[in-house]
């Protein structure tokens, strides 16, 4: 009898012990509570005062939970003070902007001419116009998007300072600009307007979410002209365009812009015809690079450990820098730098001898990816 009864206190005591492992996820509850806060601030749109006000009086109650010894209600209060600051991180980065702020030039029924003094923010990208069609009036050849930091706005025969980042899409090909080099660009200024049809992309949403109002139309490559060139080197643009000429010289040119869109994520070189393919096809998912990319490269190196070529830690090691450099390569984008992130957990806790993957893991890339998106 007393050994049943002993038997039963056993499996209880694990039964409680494998029930408190599932249920301590703090991080999971901390990122449920984020996106919440983000939630309610794009939906609700209050006052950052009012964030500030349940920020620090949550706070507050949890002080005196704290010295109370109320372990949940102080839990609770401290969700609500993450979820406040996560409200308040969106709100700020969704609606504050400076008063010189370029966006604010732009007129929302027509394009305005400007002249403006940049810096060039990243490599230009090519974009293909794709295959003219016969009921597009308006003809689309190629393209280069060039991402640039305003400074300076001619106002008559002055010059205006001015501040805000946005795209130039200049009509046909332009020189590689370094880095860091100072533009005098001649164009039309405008306004990202709202999508027009129901389901169509909302391009103003996508780029206010990367805090840009604006974007530049430059008719011709001649409406650019350098001021002042960088010497600075570029190791990310160069590498990706060394690896994009790689994928073109052994890849056959029909197939060169997928193989280039789903392994670098260069999806200006897909024509609007071949990315409409997709789209009706509904396998548009496949020209993104997702967690599903990264997974799949991260386990063939992993299988060398498994195989007896690497020793096991060398392999979990050239794992984290493998996922880590290809999410710098692809310029952390949110799905990558996701399963960048587990993939980076798994390896430090199978190096540490913890357990790999848990909900506690997922938290802590959602809340990376919040921070940084």
């Amino acid at each position: 009898m007393d050994q049943l009864l002993a038997a039963n206190s056993n499996s209880e005591s694990r039964a409680s012990a494998k029930g408190a492992r599932l249920s301590y996820q703090p991080l999971l509850l901390v990122a449920i509570a984020c996106i919440g806060g983000v939630v309610t601030d794009y939906y609700l749109a209050p006052f950052i005062g009012v964030w500030a006000v349940i920020g620090f009086s949550s706070l507050a109650a949890w002080v005196v939970c704290y010295r109370g010894h109320f372990v949940r209600t102080g839990s609770l209060t401290l969700l609500l003070c993450c979820m406040s600051t996560a409200g308040a991180w969106h709100h700020f980065n969704w609606n504050y902007f400076g008063v010189e702020e370029i966006g604010l030039y732009t007129d929302p029924a027509r394009a305005t001419p400007v002249c403006l003094q940049a810096t060039v923010l990243a490599d230009s990208r090519r974009i293909n116009g794709g295959a003219q069609s016969e009921f597009d009036p308006i003809p689309k050849g190629e393209s280069t998007r060039i991402p640039v930091a305003v400074r300076l706005i001619r106002q008559g025969s002055r010059w205006q300072s001015v501040s805000g980042t946005l795209d130039c899409r200049v009509v046909g090909q332009t020189e590689s600009y370094p880095v860091g080099s100072q533009l005098k660009i001649h164009g039309q200024l405008r306004a990202i307007a709202p999508p027009g049809n129901p389901g169509e992309f909302d391009f103003y949403w996508y780029s206010r979410s990367q805090q840009k109002l604006a974007m530049l139309q430059v008719n011709h490559p001649a409406a650019i002209e350098v001021v002042t060139r960088s010497t600075s080197f570029s190791l990310l643009g160069n590498l990706r365009q060394r690896l994009d000429q790689s994928i073109w010289n052994h890849v056959s040119a029909d197939r060169a812009p997928l193989a280039s869109a789903i392994l670098l994520g260069n999806r200006e070189q897909l024509g609007a015809e071949k990315k409409n393919d997709f789209l009706i096809s509904g396998t548009v998912h496949i020209l993104a690079i997702s967690g599903l990319h990264v997974g799949i490269l991260a386990g063939a190196i992993l299988i060398l450990g498994r195989t007896g070529i690497m020793r096991r830690k060398h392999c979990l090691i050239a794992t984290f820098i493998f996922v880590m450099c290809y999410a710098w390569l692809v310029e952390f984008r949110p799905p990558v730098l996701r399963a960048a992130i587990l993939i980076s957990i798994f390896c430090a806790a199978k190096l540490m001898g913890r357990r790999g993957l848990s909900f506690n893991s997922l938290g802590c890339a959602a809340l990376v990816v919040i921070l940084f998106n």
